[in-house]
Parts: structure tokens; sequence; C-alpha cells
């Protein structure tokens, strides 16, 4: 995947990039004139400027003479374009390549590779790298993900109805039990796709392809309650998955919010209460569906002075 990438990375041509700008800056321009109608004055360049010479100061032994200047569209295609091209490529290596048999491990865990788990042949190292990160057993995370590949089909199998079964009006007492059991299955499969809905509606992407989802597996062995102990180290290694980071944006994201919350009127806070506020900020989607009500309890339940100072509300 890596490499493939890498390969549409060298594909991509300073030419068509230029063209594909000059079009853009000359319809903002249409744009502006015709719909926001503001000054002529104001446009979008589409071409470089061309500054100033700047020559060297020469001893006077010196034979050579002063490079010649280049034009300021091949300036920018070394050293703007084509730097970052580079950096592209190297930050891709270098972040991929020192994590390949991590990343190798993780597909073993996706549904849409199961049937490449029942075979005795695996490689030794397969899943070795994930089982030493998860801190769990590697020959039991091998045994439960073999086991969990060949029963997935038979549990994943009724979810896969996208409706509740519809029975006749007047034959409502012989299919009773059939409908208790649809509807529960009706509901855990919504309680499954929940989370992946939201991820994709955020996305805004449509489609969701379970065999592909890691979450999904995630939901169903905790819904059916086979996270402990049959699937303990199986669903370990999962979640250590999950929780991996695919960039640095959230690291970098906790930083900015460290700055707001600590500034210098804030300098003597504590650690406890500087974490509490960093975990809320940055879980703000997770604190905004807890109701007030139930945090109102739990603070009222934590002492007899706060539930009478809290009786009231």
């Amino acid at each position: 995947m890596v490499k493939t990438t890498i390969k549409e990375i060298d594909k991509i041509n300073f030419d068509d990039v230029m063209s594909v700008s000059e079009k853009f800056c000359s319809d903002m321009n249409n744009y502006k004139l015709t719909t926001i109608k503001l000054p002529e004055n104001i446009i979008v360049e589409s071409e470089f400027k061309e500054n100033r010479i700047r020559r060297t100061k020469r001893m006077f032994d010196e034979i050579c003479s002063d490079e010649s200047p280049i034009n300021p569209k091949q300036k920018f295609k070394v050293e703007v374009f084509l730097c970052i091209i580079d950096q592209l490529k190297t930050s891709l290596s270098e972040r991929f390549t020192n994590n390949t048999s991590l990343i190798v491990d993780m597909q073993y865990l996706l549904p849409k590779h199961f049937k490449d788990l029942k075979s005795d042949d695996l490689p030794e190292s397969a899943l070795k790298k994930l089982s030493t990160l998860s801190s769990v057993d590697h020959p039991l995370l091998i045994a439960e993900l073999k086991y969990f590949a060949s029963i997935y089909n038979a549990v994943i199998q009724p979810l896969n109805k996208p409706n509740r079964l519809s029975y006749d009006s007047n034959d409502d007492s012989s299919h009773e039990e059939d409908d208790e059991n649809n509807d529960n299955l009706y509901e855990l499969n919504t309680d499954i796709r929940t989370g992946c809905d939201k991820a994709m509606r955020k996305n805004n992407n449509n489609g969701h392809n379970r065999d592909s989802c890691l979450l999904c597996v995630h939901k169903l062995i905790y819904s059916l309650n086979m996270h402990s102990p049959l699937y303990a180290n199986l669903f370990t290694a999962i979640e250590f998955v999950l929780t991996l980071s695919v960039s640095q944006v959230n690291c970098e994201r906790v930083f900015s919010k460290l700055k707001i919350i600590k500034n210098r009127l804030r300098s003597s806070l504590g650690n406890e209460h500087l974490e509490a506020f960093i975990l809320m900020t940055v879980e703000r989607e997770i604190l905004d569906e807890i109701e007030f009500e139930d945090i109102l309890e739990i603070v009222k339940s934590s002492s007899p002075l706060m539930s009478k100072l809290l009786s009231k509300y």
C-alpha cells in the first residue's frame, strides 16, 4: 500500500498542477467580479512575481560569474514543489516502513482476512508484534482469533438482515417469541453500527463495509459478552489497535488545548485537575452525550454534604 502510494505521488506532474492552479485563479477572479462584486484591483494572482536579482560579492581573483537567474516558475518548482514531494515520500516511508510488522498483524484482525486464518500454515511472526505491544499471550491470541474467525459468519449472518421481520397481524400469538428474538437482533445490529455510522457521516461517506471495519468486530464481541474470558486476549489486542493514533494530529491538538487551559491565569493548576480538564476538552463529543442529571446524581452520592447542598436541583 505504501509503495503504491509513493508511486502515485511520483506521477504528480508539475505542469498539471500549474494548469489546475491557473484555472482556479481565473475562476476565482471571475467569481469575485460577477458574484461578490469586489473591486477589480483585488485579484488572485496567477503568475509569479519576478524579484530583483541579487548579485553576490566576488573577490577580485574569482573567475566564475554569477549564476544566471532562474525563472520564478522554475524556482517555485525546485524550492517548493519538489521539496513537498520529497517530504511526502520520506514521511510515508519512515512512518509506515518502521511499523510494517504491526500493520501486517492488524490485517489479520479484519473479517475480510478471516478466511486466511483457517489454514494452519500461518507465519511464525504472525501477530507477534501486536501481542508484544498489547501485552497478551501470543499463542492464546492466535488460538482465540482462529476460533472467532471460524464462527464469525454464523454469528454475523442474523445481523445482516436490514429490517425487522414482519408477520401477519392475525398471527401474533404464534410468532411472539420470534418477534422478541428478532427485536433483540435488530437492537444489537443497531448498537453495533451506531459508532460506525457516526464516523461515516463525519467523513461524508454513506457506504459501510462491515468486513473491513475493526470497530464492528469490537462492538460485536462486546455486545455478545464474549470479551471475557472467552476472547480476552483478542479483545485486548483489538482495543489496542483502535486506540492507536494514525497521525500526530491528536497529539498536537492535546498540546493546543493544554496551552488554552493552563494559561498565565491558571499557572498554579494541579496535575489532577489539569488532567481532568484536558480529558473533558479532548473527549468533548463523549462529554456532550452524558446527561447533566446523571452527573448531578454522582456528585450528590459522593458525600452527605453535597447531597444536602444539591438537593434543591
